[in-house]
């Protein structure tokens, strides 16, 4: 992580939301996703346990940035803006899973109780709870993903821009601190 440089604290102070305490009965959970700028993101199960599915960006394959996992589905907008349409993980584990040949398959696992999970960005991922659940989940940037972060800021949240730009500061040029090594 970086140190608290005033570019960093000035995204600290204006981000949007970052970090959730999450509660869930059995077969609730969250459906097919990228995270959000493209932030990387680590879960801590609590309490109960998780059932995690998650593809690598483009897929097995590679097939680059228009795949989508099975079942999820691309719209497009009125605004030209793409939204996608997944099926709740309850549903897509009971439908979708079941017919994917294996070469189709997710990196699953289950996540018990005092196990941390770490999501890289651009991963897509489907959970669903298997017990009642309590977990801790947080997005973050880091220096592998610092740049990425701020290209997707710069094109698509202009309300962070404008800020930068009302405190003297070009989202456009704001570059990634200088990597500091840890004092031994």
């Amino acid at each position: 992580m970086y140190p608290l440089t005033p570019i960093v604290t000035l995204v600290f102070t204006v981000r949007p939301p970052y970090k959730w305490l999450l509660l869930g009965p059995p077969r609730s959970g969250t459906p097919f996703h990228v995270d959000p700028l493209a932030t990387s993101a680590w879960n801590a199960c609590l309490e109960g346990r998780k059932r995690w599915a998650l593809y690598p960006p483009g897929g097995w394959d590679g097939e680059g940035d228009a795949w989508l996992p099975p079942g999820v589905k691309l719209t497009r907008m009125e605004d030209g803006e793409r939204s996608y349409d997944a099926p709740s993980s309850y549903e897509w584990w009971l439908t979708t899973y079941p017919s994917l040949d294996v070469r189709e398959r997710p990196l699953e696992f289950i996540q018990e109780a005092g196990d941390v999970v770490f999501v890289p960005r651009g991963w897509w991922h489907t959970v669903v709870n298997e017990t009642y659940m309590v977990a801790y989940t947080q997005n973050f940037t880091s220096e592998h993903n610092f740049e990425d972060t701020l290209s997707v800021l710069k094109t698509s949240d202009r309300d962070l821009a404008e800020v930068f730009r009302c405190r003297g500061t070009d989202v456009a040029t704001v570059r990634a601190p200088p990597a500091t090594r840890a004092a031994r």
